[in-house]
């Protein structure tokens, strides 16, 4: 009888422990402290907290005003049709790498775009996107991403 006792306490803890687990990854995926959806993206090998942009208001915005952006942390712009998006990094402070990808596929990596020259011109890829990822500065390079990677979204 005892045995049965610690069998079930056991097998309460596990699905105890399994429902935490989901639970926590759904919070995961909620919303930033802006009111952007947050989803789990894979970028190379390394999986990023990317906060969704995917209207007008929020493009204008991305990442302006704030200090910083997480290590793995991404802005992750999603647009209905490829074109050739134009970027500035109006009221930024600090610099950031442009990711430009079509259909799921990197095409163009802008490196170590500075927050200061940023601002005053427009950053464009060389041909159409249909989504842009802004992480830290230099971390496409210390990731190894190339042109042709692939990005997933976990759904």
């Amino acid at each position: 009888m005892k045995e049965i006792k610690i069998l079930l306490s056991a097998v309460c803890l596990l699905i105890l422990g399994a429902a935490g687990f989901f639970i926590y990854e759904n919070y995961i995926t909620a919303y930033s402290e802006f009111g952007n959806k947050i989803i789990k993206m894979k970028l190379g090998e390394d999986v990023f907290l990317a906060e969704i942009v995917d209207n007008q208001k929020k493009i204008e915005k991305g990442l302006s005003d704030r200090e910083s952006l997480c290590e793995k942390c991404a802005m992750l712009f999603i647009f209905d049709n490829p074109i050739r998006h134009n970027f500035w990094m109006k009221e930024m402070e600090f610099d950031l790498d442009l990711i430009w990808v079509r259909d799921d596929k990197i095409v163009q990596i802008s490196s170590r775009i500075s927050h200061e020259s940023g601002a005053k011109e427009t950053i464009s890829p060389m041909g159409e996107v249909d989504k842009v990822i802004e992480i830290n500065a230099g971390m496409s390079e210390k990731l190894g991403l190339k042109v042709g990677d692939e990005m997933k979204i976990n759904k």
